[in-house]
């Protein structure tokens, strides 16, 4: 029975479009979980996939590790390193999704044995900040492996982005381009696309409140759509930041419930604290059709 769900589910990846290879959007570090899905202006260790260019913020050697738990007991862990210099920051990712353990049958109900089915990401970055000019820029290339059942495929993607600093009025301005590359190996003989997507963002830093608002405006290739992405960080006194986010998502999400469930639909928020040497963090969404996302954190120096 779950070949044949496997065989159906792979059919239906190739009839529409816009779920080919959704493991390249799904998110990995709790602050754009938090976010609701943004965080293209902040430094956060899934920059990598999103703008390179914010990994050149950071000026020593630091290691991030998360675990972020989706609905229907599926698991990502992600470990990343970043070796920053005068000349060139680098960043080194790994991140693993498993879809979990499952017994096979075939289509007379016979069992075929134990499975399992998940997603394997590896990603180099490289950014730097131009000297004498407040831009900054970054390049990322990533190796993505999937496999359901007997089905596999290969993928490379590619990432780019710069910054533009504006200090006068506390401002960043983000331009990036996500996921443009080629299957080098596919599920069946239908070739399939990366859900490639451009992106806009914009953060304002408030005067008088410890605030960093940002908007975000991917468009994908795929889909075709545009998701306009709201949130803020709160940088309060001993290292502590609270962050929030969400997005037009909330409308194709919110399956009208409840009051409280339509009141959180597409939302996420998240606490983080930075110390000298550690950080560590949480991060929530709320699916309007009553799912969750939580993940925690942890990096440090070294």
């Amino acid at each position: 029975m779950n070949k044949i769900i496997t065989i159906i589910a792979l059919g239906l990846t190739c009839v529409f479009g816009d779920i080919s290879y959704p493991g390249l959007l799904t998110w990995s570090h709790t602050p754009r979980i938090a976010l609701a899905g943004g965080g293209r202006i902040l430094y956060g260790a899934e920059g990598d996939r999103l703008n390179p260019a914010v990994l050149s913020y950071e000026s020593q050697r630091q290691f991030h590790a998360s675990l972020i738990q989706f609905p229907a007991d599926i698991r990502l862990e992600s470990f990343s390193i970043l070796f920053p210099s005068e000349r060139l920051t680098k960043n080194l990712s790994f991140r693993h999704q498993s879809f979990g353990i499952f017994d096979g049958y075939d289509e007379s109900a016979n069992e075929t044995g134990k499975y399992q089915s998940g997603e394997t990401m590896v990603t180099g970055s490289i950014s730097k900040k131009i000297s004498n000019i407040p831009i900054r820029w970054g390049l990322s290339s990533s190796l993505f492996y999937s496999q359901l059942y007997n089905y596999s495929s290969l993928a490379i993607a590619f990432n780019g982005g710069v910054l533009l600093n504006i200090p006068r009025i506390q401002s960043f301005i983000g331009l990036n381009v996500e996921n443009f590359g080629i299957p080098l190996s596919s599920y069946t003989e239908y070739k399939e696309s990366l859900p490639a997507q451009v992106a806009i963002s914009i953060s304002k830093t408030l005067v008088h409140l410890p605030l960093q608002i940002m908007l975000e405006v991917p468009y994908s290739f795929q889909t075709e759509k545009l998701n306009i992405i709201l949130s803020g960080e709160f940088k309060l006194a001993n290292g502590i930041q609270i962050r929030m986010g969400t997005s037009s998502q909330r409308i194709n999400q919110n399956i009208q419930q409840s009051v409280s469930q339509s009141a959180i639909s597409g939302t996420g928020f998240g606490l983080n604290y930075s110390g000298k040497d550690f950080s560590i963090g949480m991060g929530s969404y709320f699916y309007g059709t009553g799912g969750w996302v939580n993940g925690i954190e942890f990096g440090g120096k070294f």
